[in-house]
């Protein structure tokens, strides 16, 4: 079983090292993506949104909204536009640069669920029968 923390999450879906060099306009967005998408392809980013937005309720879904302070899914600050971003994703299976820069930099605060989500999924692959 592998035990995942929240920092190595957060190093895979976009490394400290490629935020500050972006923030300080070493890099261009693109640059920042082009080398982020080297630890988590996009597919895997939008997994991992997804995995979150699984989390949030029914109505939370529906109208992109959080609605249950539960520390659960998305935040209410985030819920919207993230929610809007994953659903476009589903529809188009791609997203803009400024879409995508925009969930890599946000999912990074999410480390801690996904590395939750990632260990249970672990645990749940290491305890199934193999036939």
């Amino acid at each position: 079983m592998r035990v995942w923390k929240p920092k190595e999450i957060k190093e895979l879906i976009a490394p400290d090292s490629l935020i500050k060099l972006e923030h300080n306009f070493k890099i261009t967005t693109k640059e920042f993506l082009t080398l982020a998408r080297k630890t988590m392809p996009t597919a895997a980013l939008m997994t991992a949104c997804g995995a979150l937005h699984s989390r949030q309720t029914d109505d939370e879904k529906r109208y992109h909204k959080t609605i249950q302070r539960n520390g659960i899914g998305f935040s209410k600050t985030d819920a919207k536009k993230i929610s809007e971003i994953y659903q476009w994703w589903l529809e188009k299976r791609f997203l803009t640069v400024k879409q995508e820069w925009r969930i890599r930099v946000t999912l990074r605060k999410y480390s801690k669920q996904l590395a939750e989500i990632a260990t249970l999924r672990s645990t749940q692959k290491t305890s199934q029968p193999h036939s």
